[in-house]
């Protein structure tokens, strides 16, 4: 047991007594679904000998991304099932989707620059954040992301309001596309949404899915499960 972890169980066995989250804000807490947010600033070093090496060649940021996300998994997971954060059985390879033993439910996470959502239920789940002032080249990748009727529905709103909705619509795909196991060039654009009934539809693999947009503070979150 390392100093960082031994720090970890001290501070979370005090947050306990005094009601204070240690990792983070709880954005949405039921039974089957579990939104948390964190800053980049907020450091944890909680992940095994096989996830270390595994991030060795890494370059800085994505080895402290990598670690920062693994580790921020465990301490959730950890507070979920009650176990000891080293214990927590997550396999998530650099570049893959988390997954999790049957009977723990499945994971998602996601980074934007400076900071990292994960999501956990019991059904399966995608999330992704991003800022809502990231600087965009709507020209450029809208006509990649955006279907035609999408793009069309854009095209009456200025030029400030037209980069905001296309993040919206953005983290909801990239939520789709985790929790589907999908790849974004291949499957951005065969998802349409039908935002009367929060429903995203995929006319390719005619799948249906429940979409959910969370605003907070600076960021735009994507939520995309069936238990919405």
């Amino acid at each position: 047991m390392n100093s960082h972890h031994l720090s970890f169980i001290k501070n979370y066995k005090m947050s306990k007594t005094t009601n204070k989250n240690i990792y983070g804000k709880c954005l949405l807490n039921k039974k089957n679904l579990k939104i948390f947010f964190c800053r980049k600033d907020i450091t944890f070093d909680l992940i095994t000998k096989i996830e270390k090496n595994a991030c060795l060649d890494l370059s800085l940021k994505r080895k402290q991304e990598f670690i920062h996300s693994r580790s921020y998994s465990r301490i959730i997971l950890s507070d979920i099932f009650r176990l000891d954060p080293l214990l927590v059985p997550l396999n998530a390879p650099l570049g893959k989707q988390p997954k999790l033993p049957k009977n723990f439910g499945y994971l998602s996470f996601s980074h934007c620059v400076d900071a990292l959502v994960v999501v956990w239920s019991n059904e399966n789940v995608g999330i992704d954040i991003e800022r809502n002032d990231r600087k965009i080249d709507f020209n450029l990748i809208s006509r990649k992301v955006l279907t035609d009727k999408e793009f069309s529905n854009l095209s009456s709103l200025n030029f400030t309001d037209k980069c905001l909705k296309f993040i919206e619509i953005w983290v909801l795909k990239e939520a789709l596309i985790k929790r589907n196991n999908g790849r974004i060039l291949r499957d951005i654009r065969n998802w349409e949404f039908n935002n009367k009934k929060n429903l995203a539809i995929n006319y390719s693999s005619s799948t249906k899915v429940k979409v959910k947009k969370i605003e907070y503070k600076n960021y735009f979150i994507g939520i995309a499960s069936n238990v919405i």
